[in-house]
């Protein structure tokens, strides 16, 4: 029996090649060695900005804490870095590893982030913040398990709805196992004393769920179902009951349930347009903003970097507009006030805004009260008197809320036109034990 001759072999190659390329398997295999997409640069140049950005603000803010604390001021931030170069390196690994090879690790992952959740009942390992059981202490390093069961739980989810695409009318398949995965995770964040927790992991199914197409009237039912778990377990305990409530009178309840949200509330006032500019942040000092560094950093980012003219305008209108309507329903003795940060008031707009404010809404002037802080006073001061002497021109009243806190001049008072002044708790308090100064 003859063999084929060379020009035979080489053709019959040819043919076996030309196949191979025109099967469906080639064309994916082609594109895996295109080069990126546009996109994929203008989303990694966005990852790498906030990156940087958040870096600079850990630094910013937890650094002077730091110092006044015996230790290095970069140590905060040196963690941070770390952290982010591992994150560099998943991210590159990641991306190098097709996702359908992670469907395997879904279910032990899932096992596995769930047995972590349970590590910080165990003694000499867990660590309880802020009354919640949720952190784990390894020597020096210390992580919440929730960090790894919101990506367990965003897998497996996004795994099975994929698998289930053609049965999504089958709530028994589809929304019932993903509400029990959140109830599971939710539930063991509550176990934790952890609500914040448990609701970001519940958002993160409903959102997979969403994009997913499941139906949307039994998803409502589903987060109606959750919202009133969480409610009960709120109703559970007189402490989380007063820190809800106080959110209804942050002013009233500054003195302690609404501390922080009130001193990042006068840290985002206080970034005015432009802000104070990185590093130069006021609230970040001393115990002003606790956890400047961590949940309240986004108010030390408000303060150096600016965010808040615009919205300010938005609160002026509003106020007035609302004195008004509070006027027409019968409230006559109807009047009210609004805060004014420093970066506002020395801003060239603010009486502008002010008249807008009054003329749109029809407002009589003498029923709007300017407060201001100490601080807004100190810095320029004949540029301070003439703002004063215009907005009492206009027929507007002014406050110097909190006097006592900062420089305390009585005889600095004489030249400014104010016509309230509210002085602080603080400042009065320790009066009957000091007969000096009550003298």
């Amino acid at each position: 029996m003859s063999t084929p001759g060379i020009a035979v072999r080489r053709r019959q190659a040819a043919e076996r090649a030309a196949a191979l390329r025109r099967h469906p398997s080639a064309g994916a295999s082609r594109r895996d060695h295109l080069p990126p997409p546009t996109t994929f640069y203008v989303i990694a140049l966005v990852v790498t900005v906030f990156t940087m950005l958040g870096l600079v603000m850990v630094l910013s803010a937890s650094s002077i804490r730091l110092f006044h604390d015996g230790v290095s001021p970069w140590r905060t931030f040196n963690r941070q870095v770390v952290w982010a170069i591992l994150g560099t390196v998943a991210l590159w690994i990641c991306a190098r590893v097709p996702y359908q090879a992670l469907r395997r690790f879904v279910v032990p992952g899932l096992g596995i982030a769930t047995f972590l959740m349970l590590v910080p009942f165990l003694p000499g390992v867990g660590l309880e913040v802020n009354d919640a059981s949720s952190w784990v202490s390894l020597g020096s390093l210390s992580l919440q398990p929730s960090e790894f069961m919101k990506l367990a739980v965003l897998l497996y989810c996004a795994d099975l709805l994929t698998k289930r695409d053609a049965e999504m009318h089958d709530l028994t398949r589809t929304l019932k196992p993903t509400m029990l995965v959140a109830a599971l995770a939710a539930g063991l964040c509550l176990l934790q004393g952890d609500l914040g927790s448990a609701i970001v992991l519940a958002s993160i199914v409903f959102a997979v769920a969403f994009v997913g197409g499941t139906p949307l009237v039994p998803m409502a039912g589903a987060a109606a179902l959750g919202a009133a778990a969480a409610g009960v377990f709120v109703l559970s305990s007189q402490r989380r009951i007063n820190r809800f409530t106080a959110f209804l009178d942050v002013a009233g309840n500054r003195d302690h349930l609404s501390y922080q949200t009130y001193q990042a509330m006068i840290a985002i006032a206080q970034g005015g347009t432009t802000g104070a500019g990185p590093g130069r942040g006021l609230n970040k000092l001393g115990d002003f903003l606790p956890l400047a560094h961590s949940d309240f950093i986004f108010a030390v980012l408000a303060e150096e970097l600016g965010l808040m003219s615009e919205l300010a305008d938005v609160i002026l209108a509003q106020a007035c507009n609302e004195a008004v309507r509070w006027r027409e329903a019968g409230v006559d003795d109807c009047k009210v006030a609004v805060n004014i940060s420093p970066q506002q008031f020395g801003d060239d707009l603010l009486l502008r805004q002010v008249s807008k404010a009054l003329q749109a809404s029809g407002l009589d002037p003498a029923l709007l009260t300017l407060e201001l802080t100490e601080t807004v006073l100190m810095h320029d001061t004949e540029a301070a008197l003439q703002r004063l002497k215009t907005l009492s021109g206009l027929g507007v009243r002014t406050s110097l809320d909190d006097f006592g806190t900062g420089f305390s001049s009585l005889a600095y008072l004489q030249r400014m036109r104010i016509d309230e002044l509210k002085v602080d708790k603080s400042f009065i308090d320790p009066l009957p034990e000091q007969a000096d100064s009550a003298e």
